[in-house]
């Protein structure tokens, strides 16, 4: 069954939809790159450095998010059949595999022209080495246990400081708060990636992916996720009495340490694929929060 697929996907150039093309490339993931970006540019120079700079670093952000979650999908094809995720446009045939790589080479492209033409020397700098980055975590990193976890959680982690060296120097003291919020968020997304592989074990295992549950398995996996969910809730606390110390608004963050640690508990003592799938959304929903108490004490 899986081999039939296999071929019918790979049958002409096409998508579907827009609902389609917003799978692909996880157009929530890049709304939150976008914002992050704005993060970091309004911790270092506040509402003043929100110029068509910081515009356009959010927008190479998110055509660099597009870029490496549609090649993600167009190598993992086979590995996202065989752990049946209906989530992913290709394998239910909305959009072939030939469109999600020219997708992905597209939004690559252009990210980089527009940054050459738009931003400063050092800022395409670290766009074009993300992106190469990002391409090889696709072809190559993903395979070697934890360091492609790693890579995605750095891909989280990136934006805030990428919207601080937009407008300030990177030997600029102001930045040092951004690098603590993307301190957190490279923790969180370091958990939630070895999650996501621990629900992906069995189909990973049929295609000689090693990844890290699949070397130290599920249980294994499942503790060092909780231990950096766990880690990036108590680096939550150092901003409450530092840089956003007596802005009430930041406590919405409480909100996501709560649901990090009740998936951590979920982890340690349950690894049910529905607890993993459900865990994966909560996650996502947990970041998202996070990003609105960022958002809310960097702006009040």
């Amino acid at each position: 069954m899986a081999k039939k697929l296999v071929l019918r996907v790979k049958r002409g150039f096409f998508v579907k939809d827009l609902k389609s093309f917003l799978g692909l490339v996880r157009f929530e993931h890049g709304i939150m790159y976008a914002v992050a970006v704005i993060i970091g540019a309004l911790i270092v120079g506040g509402f003043e450095s929100l110029s068509f700079v910081v515009f356009i670093g959010c927008l190479v952000s998110l055509l660099v998010e597009f870029g490496a979650f549609s090649l993600n999908d167009f190598v993992d094809l086979k590995a996202d059949i065989a752990n049946r995720r209906k989530d992913r446009p290709l394998v239910m045939r909305t959009i072939s595999p030939s469109a999600a790589f020219f997708i992905g080479a597209f939004s690559f492209v252009l990210a980089n022209i527009i940054a050459f033409m738009f931003l400063d020397s050092f800022a395409f700098q670290v766009i074009f080495g993300f992106s190469i980055i990002s391409v090889l975590y696709d072809f190559i990193l993903k395979n070697l246990p934890l360091v492609g976890n790693a890579v995605i959680a750095i891909t989280m982690a990136v934006p805030f400081v990428f919207g601080a060296l937009i407008v300030a120097s990177p030997s600029d003291v102001s930045i040092q708060p951004v690098l603590c919020l993307s301190a957190i968020a490279f923790l969180v997304g370091l958990g939630r990636e070895i999650m996501k592989d621990i629900e992906d074990v069995k189909g990973d295992t049929s295609v000689g992916a090693r990844t890290l549950p699949v070397m130290i398995g599920s249980k294994n996996s499942a503790m060092l996720a909780a231990v950096f969910f766990l880690s990036s809730t108590i680096l939550s606390f150092l901003p409450m009495v530092t840089f956003f110390s007596g802005k009430l608004v930041y406590s919405l963050v409480l909100v996501t340490d709560l649901m990090l640690i009740n998936l951590s508990r979920e982890l340690l003592y349950e690894r049910s694929l529905h607890i993993l799938r459900n865990g994966r959304k909560t996650s996502l929903i947990a970041v998202g929060i996070g990003l609105i108490a960022f958002l809310l004490a960097a702006v009040f």
